[in-house]
């Protein structure tokens, strides 16, 4: 295999597992509804698949929030927004 081939194909690699290369836009944030402290909310992605975050209430809140197929991840700074980013990812 020539240089050229195997820059071509690493990079092509690289592009396919970069990790905003599979994400997904957030279309909308549907709130659920509440439980004690905790703020429930669906998020429609522009893949169309749904991924969900919390909000508890507190000081700062702490927001968590899960891929459809993924990991559920917290943090304190997190907007709704980011928290929806993170879900369609």
């Amino acid at each position: 295999m020539n240089s050229k081939m195997v820059s071509a194909l690493v990079f092509a690699i690289a592009m396919s597992s970069a990790p905003w290369a599979n994400s997904a836009e957030v279309r909308k944030i549907v709130p659920m509804g509440t439980d004690g402290d905790a703020h429930f909310y669906e998020v429609l992605c522009s893949n169309n698949e749904s991924a969900s975050f919390i909000v508890h209430e507190g000081k700062p809140p702490r927001v968590c929030a899960q891929p459809q197929l993924g990991e559920e991840k917290c943090e304190n700074s997190w907007s709704q927004n980011n928290a929806a980013a993170y879900a369609c990812k």
